[in-house]
C-alpha cells in the first residue's frame, strides 16, 4: 500500500517498486560513473544484475559490445527519469506517519525509504554492492545515497548533520569506524524496524514499542521509605520539578549503588510524587533478543524524539552497558564514542534518570556530565526494619524482624521477592520460609546467610572479659568507655581469643548496636574503592549510633613498602 505525496495533478501512474529500484541503480551507473563495474574480463560481473537491467539478450553473446549496452542503459535511464518527473512520488503510509511524527522533510523521507530497502531487499542491496564495492567510507556512503536520490551533496550533508533529525533522533546511523558495503554502513535503528517500516499496517507508535515503554507497574513505596538518603531525595525532587516546569534541555541524573537497593523503584516513587509519566528504555527488541549498549543508546535517542508529553521522565536502567569504560587499543574510536555519549547527555529534551549498579565502570569524565550523581546505599538497620515490616505485610514477629535486619545485604528487592513467594505458598511458618528463601539468595550472591550473619553478632553466654588474658584490664577499660564513650581501640592477638566478642560485649554495655565489618567487606580491586568502603562504614556507624568493629584489619593495613602493585 502506498500513499501519494504530490500536490500538483500529474498525468501518469507512479513508478513501480521495480522501476524505482532500477532508476536508483541506473543513477549509480551514470551519475557515479560505475558503468565499468558491470563487467569482468569475460562477461558481466553479476548476471542477475544484468537480467534486472533488461540485458538478458546479451548473456549469450561471446563478445559484449559495451558501447551498445551503455546506450541501451542510458536510454532506459532517461525514460525512467522522465516518467518520474511526470508522476507523483509515493511512500508507504508508515513513512508518511514517520514524517509527521518526526517532522521530516520529503528529502529525509526518501533517505529513510532507501535505507530501509537496502536492509530489506537483498537483491537490490547486492546490485548496489556490485557497483560500489565493499570499501565505502562514511563520506562515500553519503555521496552514494545522494547519487541514487539525485540529491546534491549540500542537501545530503544537511540531512546527515549531527543536529538534523535523522541523526539526533537516531533514525539512521552511519557507521564511521571502518570501510564496508553500503548496506552495512547505514543502520535504521535495527533490521526489525526496517522490515516493519515497509510492511506493518498498524499505528506508527507500535513500531517503537520495543524501544521505549511506559513504566506501568507501580509499587507501594513512598518517599519516606528512602529516609536514609532524605537530603539527596529532597534535592532530586526539587530539581526535577524545576526542570519539568521550565522545560530545560540536557537534564540528567545518575543513581548508583549495589543491586537491589531500590534505585529503579525510587525512580517510580519520584515520578509518582511529581505526577509525571515515567518511560523506560527497553532491554530487548520486539523478538525478545537483548539489545546491546549501542542499540539501547539508539533506542534512547528515539525515545527522546517520540515522547511528546511535557510532563515525562525517561528511565535508563542498567546504564553500565553503554557507559562502561573499556581499556581500548583503538583510542581514537573510544574518544569518538565518548563524544557521542557526551552529546547525548547535552541535548536530551526529556529529563533522564540513569541507573547503574557499578559506578566504577563509568568513565569519571562522563560522571561529571550528570547534574546530580546520587548513591542509593543499602538502608540503615533502622530503615531496614521499617522496610521489612512494610514489605512483609506483618507476617513476621518483631524480634525476628530485628534479627534479620542486622544483615546489611538484605536489600528491598530481595525482601519483595521473598514476600511474593511466601504470599503464594502460604507456609505454616512464615519465618522459617523467609529465612530459607532469603538465605538461599544471599548465599548465591556470595553473602552470609541469615542464620550465619546473626550468629556473628551473638555474644557467647559464658563471655566474661575478666577471664580474657589481655594486656589491659578489659573490665576497667569498659567502665572508662561507658563514662566517656569516645574511644578507638586496637585489639590484637591469635585467632579465637575473643577480640570481636569484646566488641559485641562493649556494644551491649553501651546499649548500642554493633556494626561488624570484615576485611573482605572492605577490600576492592578498584582504585580508591577500599578507602571509600571504609569511609562508608564510619558513616553507617555514625548514622546508626553503633560501635564499629573492623575484623581482619591486618588485611588492609599492610605496610605500603611491601606493596607489589600501585593500587596497594
Amino acid at each position: 500500500m502506498s500513499t501519494t505525496t504530490c500536490l500538483v495533478k500529474k498525468n501518469s501512474a507512479s513508478l513501480s517498486l521495480d522501476e524505482q529500484l532500477r532508476l536508483w541503480v541506473l543513477r549509480v551507473i551514470f551519475k557515479a560513473n560505475k558503468f565499468k563495474m558491470l563487467f569482468r574480463r569475460d562477461g558481466f560481473s553479476d548476471e542477475d544484475l544484468a537480467i534486472f537491467l533488461g540485458l538478458e539478450s546479451y548473456l549469450t553473446h561471446d563478445t559484449l559490445v559495451k558501447q551498445e549496452i551503455k546506450e541501451v542503459l542510458f536510454s532506459q535511464w532517461k525514460i525512467l527519469e522522465k516518467k518520474q518527473s511526470l508522476t507523483c512520488k509515493t511512500f508507504h503510509p508508515n513513512i508518511l506517519a514517520l514524517k509527521k511524527l518526526f517532522k521530516l522533510t520529503w528529502s529525509e523521507c526518501s533517505v529513510v525509504e532507501l535505507c530501509a530497502l537496502l536492509h530489506t531487499n537483498d537483491a537490490f542491496a547486492d546490485y548496489i554492492d556490485d557497483l560500489f564495492g565493499n570499501s565505502l567510507t562514511a563520506e562515500d556512503t553519503i555521496k552514494a545515497i545522494g547519487y541514487m536520490l539525485n540529491f546534491s551533496q549540500s542537501i545530503m550533508k544537511k540531512i546527515f548533520h549531527q543536529n538534523g533529525i535523522i541523526q539526533s533522533a537516531g533514525l539512521i546511523t552511519i557507521e564511521k569506524g571502518s570501510t564496508q558495503k553500503l548496506r552495512y554502513k547505514v543502520d535504521l535503528i535495527n533490521d526489525e524496524f526496517a522490515e516493519n517500516l515497509l510492511s506493518y499496517n498498524g499505528p506508527i507508535e507500535d513500531l517503537f514499542s520495543s524501544f521505549v515503554k511506559p513504566c506501568l507497574k507501580e509499587n507501594d513505596l513512598g518517599l519516606r521509605d528512602y529516609d536514609h538518603i532524605k537530603e539527596d531525595i529532597t534535592i532530586l525532587h526539587a530539581y526535577l520539578k524545576a526542570i519539568l516546569d521550565k522545560k530545560s534541555m540536557g537534564s540528567n541524573i545518575l543513581l548508583y549503588g549495589a543491586p537491589g537497593t531500590g534505585k529503579t523503584e525510587l525512580c517510580k516513587v519520584i515520578a509518582k510524587s511529581l505526577n509525571v509519566k515515567l518511560y523506560e528504555v527497553s532491554y530487548t527488541d520486539g523478538t525478545g533478543f537483548a539489545l546491546d549498549g549501542f542499540e539501547r543508546l539508539k533506542a534512547y535517542k528515539v525515545a527522546q524524539s517520540i515522547i511528546r508529553s511535557n510532563r515525562a521522565v525517561l528511565l535508563y536502567d542498567e546504564a553500565e552497558d553503554v557507559f562502561e569504560s573499556h581499556d581500548s587499543f583503538f583510542i581514537q574510536s573510544r574518544q569518538k564514542e565518548k563524544a557521542w555519549i557526551n552529546r547525548a547527555l547535552e541535548t536530551n529534551k526529556v529529563p533522564t534518570i540513569w541507573v547503574t549498579n557499578n559506578i566504577n565502570t563509568i568513565d569519571r569524565a562522563i560522571v561529571r556530565r550528570f547534574d546530580l550523581a546520587i548513591e542509593v546505599p543499602v538502608p540503615s538497620k533502622k530503615q531496614r526494619i521499617k522496610i521489612i515490616q512494610k514489605t512483609t505485610q506483618g507476617k513476621l514477629e518483631k524480634d525476628f524482624v530485628e534479627q534479620i535486619a542486622t544483615h546489611e545485604h538484605l536489600a528491598p528487592a530481595l525482601l519483595a521477592s521473598a514476600t511474593k513467594v511466601v504470599s503464594m505458598i502460604e507456609p505454616k511458618s512464615a519465618q522459617k520460609c523467609y529465612t530459607r528463601i532469603l538465605s538461599n539468595t544471599l548465599k548465591a550472591q556470595g553473602y552470609e546467610e541469615i542464620g550465619t550473619a546473626s550468629s556473628a553478632f551473638a555474644l557467647p553466654k559464658n563471655y566474661n572479659p575478666s577471664l580474657i588474658n589481655a594486656s589491659a584490664n578489659l573490665s576497667h577499660l569498659t567502665q572508662g568507655i561507658i563514662s566517656n564513650p569516645n574511644a578507638r581501640l586496637c585489639l590484637y592477638g591469635p585467632a579465637g581469643t575473643g577480640k570481636s566478642a569484646y566488641g559485641k560485649y562493649l556494644a551491649e554495655q553501651l546499649n548500642k548496636p554493633m556494626l561488624l565489618k570484615k576485611g573482605s567487606d572492605l577490600i576492592s580491586k578498584w582504585v580508591g574503592e577500599s578507602e571509600k568502603n571504609i569511609a562508608n562504614a564510619f558513616e553507617e556507624a555514625r548514622d546508626e549510633k553503633a560501635v564499629l568493629v573492623f575484623d581482619e584489619v591486618d588485611s588492609f593495613l599492610m605496610d605500603r613498602s611491601e606493596a607489589n602493585q600501585l593500587w596497594q
